[in-house]
């Protein structure tokens, strides 16, 4: 039944039927009176009462006060200066009952249980358990206070605090800020860079799609997203841990203080990050993940009972430890890369490929089987590879480094180093002070250097860097030196030499046995001595080289096909018409090689077409000694 009342100051009762009552305007006092009764008070400043029966009360313009009676009944607010009674008709029951607000900051009375907002607004439940429920689209402040609450905050950038009790958050769309404290709580983040925070109680707190900040005790879940996790002290009688579960993404998960917690970084490149004084879990999942642990009673370990577990699995990523006040730190099993922090510890690897990195203290650092590479900063160190192919950086300090079995690159940095390279073909980079330690059949090793060095024992290559004028001796050992861009002196002593100078004016000494010196760009000197000893030119434009003692018959000139060109054929001694002596009557189209024997000049001439001096002049021997076409011997290339 319809019923308009007129646009005065009216009084109405209504009967035991289900009536729609539109008061239209005037200060109005509206009784429902039984039935399921929809009340409008339109403008003024009305009194609504439904008395029996589940009423729709709608106070319009004006300060209205409304009650519901008994019944389910439902108000709408749209005026601050609304206020809604339900006290209950006759004392009875009133019910359960829900508010539509509309544009307006509202808090539930004591007897109203849910809440359903329109509009950017802040409102706030009682001390029942109510139910909250945002508008899509509007930046929202919800408060539940006390009771076991329901808020689903809709679309927008809502902030919704649950109050005390256990409550249930939903923040749906939108970057929200959820926020509960007291209570086992559930907050579900929902799309959006959500902030979710309960700090007590056995709560979920699921972030969901995006990038999410969750902090708080009990199962935080990142979801999707970049996500950062936090757990939050719990004291001794509280819940026995957290569970921290970062999802996809790039997740950054860190435990609390006084919980053994458990970390799962799930897909992604996470960061673990354990905390003390209890055991914690950490399992990184798929992706290159970090733990960051920090030394309890006990060492790390694999094994429950340990102050930490960590867990990770084989071809799962390429995972790094940043262990921090450990006396000895062991890389867990499919665990790559550990870096070393604080004070003075010792690590050691596995048998996969690590990389490890000391700090400014004295570290000792043992790779164990697999590819090493360790690498430490300051402090007096002692860094061992062990098996297979490693790579070990002393930095600064007076390191000690060992090779171990396999092919090794050994480097010192500042101060004085001791090496011992071990079996395989090791390399050393090293400065004056350095000391390197090898033995005997030990495999082929290299020194690198930037300074004057002797080779010691049992080492049989050197190779100059930089462009300082430094001078370098062999050992009894077959060497091979090679030069810088300075000026050196390269002197082989005993054994069979490979000596090569670079873009510098060098010196190099065969010394006794059959070396091979090839003097490189600049105009160089080269001096077998004892031994058949060949002297070698790679390129017919690398300056004039001077040759101290040429023997003809015993020593060699090297020159290459590929780069002299001329018709030389490699593998042989050049032909005798391919040497003519110094004569400026005429040419030969045969010969590629002038000698002239009042001065020692040897002049390659690429087309025999030149005249008296024409050609390159690639060497004086000095002395004038005799040449031959045997003499000069043709390779293939350099």
């Amino acid at each position: 039944m319809a019923i308009t009342l007129t646009e005065g100051n009216d009084t109405f009762q209504g009967t035991d039927l289900n009536e729609g009552i539109n008061a239209l305007g005037g200060n109005d006092t509206v009784l429902g009176g039984g039935g399921n009764d929809t009340i409008s008070g339109g403008d003024g400043n009305d009194s609504l009462e439904g008395q029996i029966g589940d009423d729709v009360l709608t106070g319009g313009e004006g300060n209205d006060t409304l009650d519901g009676g008994n019944g389910n009944d439902t108000y709408h607010v749209d005026n601050p200066g609304d206020v809604i009674v339900n006290s209950g008709f006759l004392g009875t029951d009133p019910g359960i009952d829900t508010v539509l607000v509309f544009h307006v900051d509202f808090t539930l009375g004591d007897q109203q249980e849910n809440l359903s907002v329109t509009g950017d607004v802040k409102v706030a439940g009682n001390d029942k358990d109510n139910l909250i429920i945002g508008e899509l689209f509007r930046d929202k402040e919800l408060l539940g206070n006390a009771g076991n609450d329901t808020i689903n905050s809709g679309g927008g950038n809502d902030t919704v605090d649950g109050g005390l009790g256990n409550d249930s958050l939903d923040g749906e769309s939108g970057d929200d800020s959820l926020r509960d404290r007291f209570g086992n709580d559930t907050l579900l983040g929902g799309n959006g860079n959500d902030t979710l925070e309960d700090l007590l109680g056995n709560n979920i707190l699921d972030g969901g799609n995006n990038n999410d900040q969750i902090k708080g005790t009990g199962t935080l879940i990142g979801g999707e997203g970049d996500d950062n996790l936090i757990s939050s002290t719990i004291d001794a009688g509280n819940i026995p841990g957290n569970f921290l579960d970062g999802g996809n993404g790039n997740d950054s998960l860190t435990s609390g203080a006084k919980s053994a917690d458990t970390l799962i970084g799930g897909n992604g490149n996470d960061t673990l990050i354990a905390g003390l004084p209890d055991a914690d879990t950490l399992q990184g999942g798929i992706g290159d993940d970090t733990y960051e642990l920090t030394a309890n009673t006990a060492p790390i370990s694999t094994a429950p009972g340990s102050p930490d577990v960590l867990t990770e699995f084989a071809g799962q990523g390429t995972d790094t430890v940043k262990a921090t006040g450990f006396n000895n730190f062991t890389l867990p099993a499919n665990v790559e890369n550990l870096v070393l922090l604080g004070t003075s510890f010792n690590g050691t690897g596995n048998t996969r490929n690590n990389e490890m990195t000391g700090n400014d203290q004295n570290n000792r650092i043992e790779g164990l089987a697999g590819n090493d590479t360790l690498v430490s900063a300051g402090g007096n160190d002692i860094l061992s590879g062990g098996d297979d192919a490693d790579v070990l950086d002393g930095g600064s300090g007076n390191d000690n480094l060992t090779g171990g079995n396999g092919d090794d690159s050994l480097t010192g940095g500042k101060g004085r180093d001791t090496f011992t390279g071990g079996l395989g073909n090791d390399t050393f980079v090293v400065d004056a002070d350095d000391i390197i330690v090898e033995a005997a059949n030990a495999g082929t090793d290299t020194v690198i250097s930037t300074v004057t060095r002797t080779m010691a024992s049992n080492l049989e290559n050197l190779i100059q860097q930089g462009s300082g004028h430094i001078k370098t001796f062999g050992n009894i050992l077959s060497n091979q030196i090679t030069g810088n861009l300075g000026n050196n002196q390269i002197e082989g002593n005993d054994g069979n030499d490979l000596l090569q100078g670079s873009a510098g004016q060098d010196t190099l000494i065969g010394g006794n046995g059959k070396d091979t010196l090839i003097g490189g760009l600049g105009s160089d000197i080269l001096q077998g001595n004892a031994g058949s000893d060949r002297f070698q030119f790679n390129a017919p434009n690398e300056r004039v080289d001077r040759i101290v003692d040429f023997f003809s018959g015993t020593d060699k000139i090297v020159v290459s096909a590929s780069t002299f060109g001329g018709g030389l054929v490699a593998g042989e001694p050049i032909a005798a018409n391919q040497l003519r002596a110094f004569d400026a009557r005429g040419a030969s189209e045969t010969a590629r090689f002038i000698y002239n024997r009042f001065n020692g000049t040897l002049i390659f001439d690429a087309d025999g077409a030149g005249l008296g001096l024409a050609g390159v002049t690639i060497a004086k021997l000095q002395g004038s000694p005799s040449l031959t076409n045997t003499d000069i011997v043709v390779i293939t290339q350099p």
